[in-house]
């Protein structure tokens, strides 16, 4: 331990505030950023120029901010040298480093540090989720860390996300070492198992509290259970190294993103000097602590647009740009389409299921229950002319309705065919749904007299309620029940609505005393086909 008493020092004022020339073990302060009740730290930078001799205000070169850590009165000097030894043997670079070591007049003890311009990981985790990765960049080096101490003889006794502060390159740096405890001052061997299996708790209880501030928990779970059973272990056995290899198969290290030095390495140089992204130097106005000052930044702050460019070389003042940059360059749509995602995927089988009900509800409406009938008072010629119009039917389809005829054979070898013959009758059949079903109801008839199932099929749409309806009564014939065929008056038929391919004609019956029957036709690739009859 160093213990050279530098001839400049000088007691720290009370409000930890450098006042004019205020200087502790040649290093100038420039304000106090923590408070314990062993210590005071505080930010400063180097007074001493290359001469070895204290520099005034004009000749004092800046150099890199350091920490500088004043112990009180009455701390136990054992510690203090616990301390040292501990930064000393640490080869993990997870712990500050240490600069230098001084005694004031007063006989108080100094560590100078070095700075680690960063929020804590307890910041960190209530400012947002961290990423798997993230977590694991966080925690596996903490674990390595432990490891190293224990291998030195030392241990960790607390480890909170308190005491761990994350730096300005996303590294997790171990701090709060009055917590520590060397493993030879413990004594007998129960003593010093205690304090690793302590260390081993401490762990398991930091994964267990960053994993629930993580979008993935549980992927962290073995690696907390690990540390727990080695805790618990009889006997006791240390288990650093599993650990950190279920850390690093839970997920793939990833940076952390932190807002450290985000300001400067974004701002252009401007006559107006930069708001600062950490502490730096001060000598007027109010303390503020390094943690107050993550607590102001803006949660979740981005890389400026080209709008805050232009707030910088306008000279306008950093706040005001950074809040019209953040208002103009928000993506409002990208924020609503999110918004949107998030609430049909949180949603997402009670809209399947309903989209399907709905849309097996249209069919049947649209199926069973016939609109207003729009082409009922038509004449005949007009609803021919307009399905006509609407639909050109492929040759497939003009050999659909059954006629017993020759006319599709005839066609296609070009032979003339009478106009008043039987072709004109089977094309006014192929385009209008009232010849067609005239066709066709004489057509089932004779089916059904003839028990013949395999004319069906040139009748009745292939699954529907009549197919089955009809083969349902051909078997019932085959077993010797006659079949009961009611008697329409198909001269009388007429069409009640048209739905596209689908055309509810009304049938009535031969008997005039009954009301009239509903008929549904459908027209499709093989032509039309009786679907339903509603009686």
């Amino acid at each position: 331990m160093t213990a050279a008493t530098r001839a400049q020092g000088a007691p720290v004022p009370s409000d930890g505030a450098a006042a004019g020339d205020g200087r502790v073990a040649g290093y100038r302060l420039l304000r106090r950023v923590a408070t314990g009740d062993r210590s005071e730290v505080h930010l400063a930078v180097d007074a001493v120029d290359g001469a070895g001799s204290p520099a005034g205000a004009d000749g004092a070169t800046a150099r890199r901010p350091v920490a500088v850590k004043v112990y009180r009165d009455g701390v136990d000097d054992d510690q203090i040298g616990t301390e040292i030894a501990v930064m000393g043997a640490d080869a993990s670079g997870t712990l500050p480093t240490l600069v230098d070591v001084a005694v004031l007049d007063d006989r108080r003890r100094v560590l100078v540090l070095d700075r680690i311009a960063g929020p804590t990981l307890a910041h960190l985790l209530g400012e947002r989720l961290l990423d798997p990765g993230e977590a694991t960049t966080i925690l596996a080096p903490l674990v390595a860390a432990a490891a190293g101490l224990a291998d030195a003889g030392f241990v960790h006794t607390r480890m909170a996300t308190s005491d761990v502060m994350i730096d300005e390159t996303g590294r997790p740096r171990l701090v709060g070492l009055g917590a520590v405890r060397s493993l030879d001052a413990a004594g007998a061997a129960v003593a010093r198992t205690e304090l690793l299996r302590e260390s081993h708790r401490r762990l398991a209880a930091l994964i267990e509290e960053v994993a629930r501030s993580t979008r993935q928990p549980a992927v962290f779970e073995r690696a907390a259970a690990i540390a727990r059973s080695g805790a618990e272990s009889r006997p006791f056995a240390r288990t650093e190294g599993e650990i950190e290899r279920a850390l690093f198969a839970a997920a793939t290290a990833a940076p952390v993103r932190t807002n450290v030095g985000a300001a400067a390495r974004g701002s252009l140089p401007t006559r107006i000097a930069p708001s600062p992204s950490g502490p730096m130097m001060s000598t007027a106005g109010p303390v503020t602590s390094q943690a107050t000052r993550e607590r102001q930044r803006p949660a979740g702050s981005r890389a400026r647009g080209w709008r805050a460019t232009l707030g910088e070389l306008a000279q306008l003042p950093i706040p005001a740009v950074e809040r019209v940059a953040r208002s103009a360059d928000a993506d409002r749509a990208g924020a609503a389409r999110r918004r949107w995602r998030e609430l049909i995927a949180g949603r997402r089988r009670p809209l399947v299921v309903g989209a399907a009900a709905g849309g097996a509800a249209l069919v049947v409406l649209l199926t069973l229950v016939p609109p207003a009938a729009e082409a009922g008072g038509a004449d005949r010629e007009t609803l021919t002319a307009t399905d006509s119009a609407s639909s050109g039917r492929t040759e497939a389809r003009r050999a659909a309705v059954p006629t017993g005829g020759t006319g599709g054979a005839d066609e296609a070898h070009g032979t003339e065919r009478d106009s008043d013959g039987p072709a004109a009758e089977e094309g006014d059949a192929l385009v209008d749904p009232v010849a067609a079903a005239v066709a066709l109801m004489t057509r089932r008839q004779e089916c059904l007299a003839a028990i013949d199932a395999g004319c069906l099929d040139q009748v009745d749409q292939p699954g529907s309620a009549l197919d089955r309806s009809d083969r349902e009564a051909l078997a019932r014939a085959r077993e010797g029940e006659v079949p009961e065929v009611p008697g329409f008056a198909l001269d009388q038929l007429s069409v009640s609505a048209e739905m596209g391919d689908a055309v509810l004609l009304e049938l009535p019956y031969a008997d005039p005393q009954r009301e009239p029957a509903s008929l549904l036709v459908m027209r499709g690739e093989a032509g039309w086909r009786l679907r339903e009859l509603f009686d």
